[in-house]
């Protein structure tokens, strides 16, 4: 009977660790950041790494407690310790860009290479990073780096996709081809990446990869311009091209690229299958 007793308990507590998960993502994504602070503090107290996870990218914000990157970095240690691939990841970003930490990109690498052991795609990517820049202790290689980028590209990774894409148009680890440089950058951008959008317009304007078309690159760096307003190299692409166009091509791409714009990125994936 006690050994009985004992694996109820212990349901018990997992149950309730369950209840108090499901009500803070409940929560969260009501914007009561506050509910989920109090969801979360008891169980990461108890140690689950779940909640510790979640608790860190609170502080990380700012939501529901004020911003705090020690705070952050504290809980996100918590739960990498007990495994969990996502603060793995998290911890070496911070240990990457001295987020709540003092910066230490051999630390950084470790962490990242703890996530991608688990199967982590944007650790994928971070290490793909550490090779294509050399940090961390290890050689610079193009190589490695488009490796990391491919194993994450693979798995839908828009970062990855993207990166892979440029490797691809500088011939960086891998053989030059700008028609693989333009599937990866499509990849990314029928998932939203703005900056693949932008280099898709490049290669039509430029007819790397693909059939010479200036009014197709303007559509692009119209959408990709209206998507980010910010986004200064899409502008400039943007009334470069233009100088090439008549008023009417003009009128007509920007109307498209605002069509676009209110599907997307569903319409872009059709606009792209069709160009």
């Amino acid at each position: 009977m006690k050994k009985i007793l004992i694996l109820l308990m212990f349901l018990g507590f997992s149950n309730w660790v369950h209840a108090g998960l499901n009500e803070a993502d409940k929560a969260y994504k009501a914007g009561n950041y506050d509910l989920v602070f109090n969801e979360l503090k008891p169980l990461a107290e108890q140690g689950n790494p779940e909640a510790q996870y979640k608790l860190g990218v609170l502080f990380d914000a700012g939501q529901g407690v004020v911003r705090d990157p020690k705070q952050a970095f504290f809980w996100h240690h918590q739960a990498a310790i007990q495994g969990y691939v996502k603060a793995q990841y998290n911890l070496g970003w911070m240990y990457f860009n001295g987020n709540g930490v003092a910066q230490d990109y051999a630390q950084a690498l470790l962490w990242y290479k703890k996530s991608a052991a688990q199967g982590y795609a944007s650790a994928y990517v971070g290490l793909g990073y550490m090779y294509d820049a050399g940090l961390g202790g290890v050689a610079q290689s193009d190589k490695q780096s488009a490796a990391w980028y491919r194993k994450a590209a693979e798995l839908g990774n828009t970062d990855g996709q993207f990166n892979l894409g440029i490797l691809y148009a500088l011939g960086r680890g891998v053989p030059q081809d700008y028609k693989k440089s333009l599937f990866w950058h499509k990849k990314a951008a029928v998932q939203g990446d703005v900056e693949a959008i932008q280099n898709i317009g490049v290669r039509y304007k430029l007819g790397q990869g693909v059939k010479l078309n200036v009014v197709t690159a303007y559509t692009l760096f119209e959408l990709a311009s209206s998507l980010a307003p910010n986004y200064e190299e899409a502008t400039f692409n943007s009334n470069s091209t233009a100088e090439l166009l008549s008023e009417k091509q003009i009128q007509e791409s920007k109307a498209l690229a605002q069509a676009i714009k209110k599907n997307f990125p569903s319409a872009l994936d059709q606009y792209l299958k069709t160009h």
